[in-house]
């Protein structure tokens, strides 16, 4: 403990178990793989408002207000000596803090299986696997999944396409956009397209090199989940051992999709729903060709 941190109160195992229990992690729900990240963050001493407050002199770290549903139980985040927005906004000052802390709750099981590899999701997953694979010292890839977005207008993301022609689309949304299978046809040619010349500039592995090891799928959150799932369907393909998927966010309804995906679902924070990622970082800048290269040189 640094020299003039306050000592804080141990709390008792009760009160952590209520606090599990009313994230949905009670005794019913204990062997649930989503729940583990929970309780281990629970075990760190994370999770209740009352820590996050004590954790360093009032002096230097106000209280802070930082959990946006106290009486649900929902888990706070906070790192000793770290100053939390008081209005509620964020948990993690950007990606690379939420990626050390996923590599935090990684770090037991890893240290007994070196044949694992983090596979990043671009743009935003590729940074969070790099701060993950740094701390944990484990090589880093990139899978180039590719949003489906309608061409030069901004809206709603129409699904996903992945590697090995894997495509997870919204057809109740293509329909209502009214998109004719000569339509749908072209937009899935175009993001092949993309997804080609992305997987060319970030080299994204052959699939011998990700075939029969223990992967560690990352993306900055999870909204719905269908980037996730074409990313998990695309990789099964290749034949890996294990695929644990490691988020900072994520919405419990996709959440809940994704843990019969999934070996493993290890997520920080679960929310009933998830408008924005960026809500809950202090800073999540755009990242752009450029800073993806000199992530995966950087590895």
């Amino acid at each position: 403990m640094a020299a003039g941190r306050a000592a804080e109160p141990r709390r008792s195992r009760s009160g952590r178990d209520d606090w599990l229990a009313r994230a949905g992690c009670g005794a019913a729900a204990d062997r649930k793989r989503r729940c583990s990240g929970l309780q281990r963050l629970a075990r760190l001493g994370i999770g209740r408002r009352e820590q996050v407050m004590d954790q360093s002199p009032r002096e230097q770290n106000p209280p802070a207000q930082n959990c946006r549903d106290p009486q649900r139980g929902e888990p706070c985040r906070g790192e000793p000596g770290d100053r939390v927005r008081q209005d509620g906004g964020w948990l993690w000052r950007d990606r690379r803090h939420a990626g050390a802390l996923l590599a935090e709750l990684l770090a037991p099981e890893v240290h007994h299986h070196q044949d694992t590899t983090v596979v990043g999701i671009p743009p935003g997953g590729l940074e969070v696997a790099a701060a993950l694979a740094s701390v944990l010292q484990l090589p880093l890839s990139c899978w180039s999944v590719q949003r489906v977005r309608l061409p030069g207008r901004p809206g709603p993301t129409l699904g996903a396409i992945a590697p090995g022609h894997v495509h997870n689309l919204d057809e109740e949304l293509l329909q209502r956009l009214g998109f004719d299978a000569e339509a749908r046809h072209q937009l899935l040619h175009d993001h092949e397209h993309r997804m080609q010349l992305d997987q060319d500039r970030f080299g994204d592995p052959e699939p011998r090199e990700l075939s029969h090891r223990r992967l560690i799928l990352v993306d900055e959150g999870v909204r719905t989940g269908r980037v996730m799932e074409a990313a998990l369907q695309s990789l099964r393909s290749l034949y890996p051992t294990t695929i644990t998927v490691a988020v900072p966010v994520g919405a419990r309804s996709a959440l809940d999709q994704l843990e019969a995906q999934a070996d493993r679902l290890l997520v920080l924070h679960p929310v009933e729903q998830l408008p924005q990622i960026a809500d809950w970082f202090a800073d999540l800048p755009s990242l752009h060709e450029g800073d993806l290269i000199a992530l995966l040189r950087a590895a």
